[in-house]
């Protein structure tokens, strides 16, 4: 009966009938549909819903930004949550009242996860909860023993390359906790300059700002240029370098022919120049006393602003005499042959 309804309606061209159709599959589909909307709404009912009380974590910057991948342990509650990219998570199922919260994090600087905060707080379903963790931005100020800042120093903080220090000797170090292992408070600091290493030791975080860092196997370099008299030469180039070639420094002596400058334990070439007369030698820095190296050039002494050496001063002088006595000759001459001829100027005879 069914079949010859279906070829009636086929050929009514009833809408929605076509040849094959069985109206069975019309239940089975339903009952796909009924079933699957059951199993995501079950699911559903069963999933968070995102609008239960949410706990950050953030850090001690002065914008606070949020701790990805921190752990939080709730008391009461076996799971332990991670924070995800917001800094937060959602609480579900926990108990109201008055809650213990552990807060630990394992960042590049810690060997193992380490604590950075413990809360009491009491929760309230519709009240979120922001907990702010002993984890700081720090700069870390590298100085020699003298206190001025050290510049083109490789700085590690617990083995992290932290950068090259500035001008003003200084790195920055971002979201650092403030224990390097939960019973081992300060950091070890790192630092080599000029390929020489010159560790200041640790260092202790416990609130952003600036840490001044003393080095080690620092000492003061000084040069003088001397002339051959041992007369300090203002104006003299000097050159420094390590023995790997690296320029230390690069510039002119003082009034006395000094330059100071402060250099990792080591040893340096010396290299003089002052008005054409060099010199080159080599200075070890070794002690916090520092070293003094004197580069002696062959300057005797200057005259009309050029410098002279012993040699050419002495031929300087032999020159000057044969011409002081070459003109002594010549006046002298001169003088014979005016008296010859001053008695001519007024009639005399010539001398036969």
């Amino acid at each position: 009966m069914f079949r010859l309804n279906e070829k009636r309606a086929l050929r009514r061209g009833v809408p929605g009938m076509r040849r094959g159709w069985k109206p069975h599959a019309v239940y089975i589909i339903a009952t796909m549909f009924s079933a699957c909307w059951a199993y995501y709404a079950v699911r559903a009912a069963s999933s968070p819903t995102g609008n239960g009380p949410r706990l950050s974590i953030i850090d001690q910057s002065p914008y606070g930004r949020p701790m990805a991948g921190v752990n939080v342990t709730i008391s009461g509650i076996k799971e332990t949550l991670t924070t995800g990219s917001d800094g937060s998570v959602e609480l579900h199922l926990v108990p109201a009242g008055s809650l213990e919260i552990l807060v630990t994090w394992k960042s590049v600087y810690n060997p193992e996860p380490v604590t950075i905060a413990r809360s009491t707080v009491v929760l309230d379903r519709t009240l979120d909860i922001t907990i702010v963790s002993m984890v700081y931005d720090v700069e870390l100020q590298l100085v020699s023993p003298s206190g001025r800042p050290i510049a083109n120093a490789e700085v590690r903080l617990a083995n992290v390359p932290l950068g090259i220090t500035g001008a003003d000797g200084k790195v920055l170090a971002t979201q650092v906790p403030s224990l390097y292992t939960n019973d081992h408070r300060p950091y070890p600091v790192a630092a080599t300059w000029l390929g020489e290493d010159l560790s200041p030791g640790d260092v202790n975080i416990n609130a952003e700002g600036t840490y001044v860092l003393t080095a080690k196997n620092v000492a003061t370099l000084t040069v003088q240029v001397t002339g051959a008299q041992g007369q300090g030469l203002r104006a003299a180039q000097v050159e420094i370098k390590t023995t790997s070639g690296i320029t230390v420094f690069y510039g002119l002596s003082n009034e006395q022919g000094f330059v100071n400058v402060e250099v990792p334990y080591g040893t340096y070439r010396i290299r003089a120049d002052y008005k054409g007369f060099t010199n080159a030698v080599s200075a070890t820095v070794s002690s916090p006393a520092g070293t003094v190296q004197i580069v002696q050039t062959g300057v005797f002494l200057e005259a009309l602003g050029m410098a002279m050496s012993f040699a050419t001063f002495v031929l300087w002088i032999i020159v000057a005499s044969i011409v002081t006595l070459a003109m002594a000759i010549a006046i002298h001459e001169y003088h014979i042959y005016r008296r010859k001829r001053l008695p001519q100027l007024f009639g005399a005879p010539k001398a036969k």
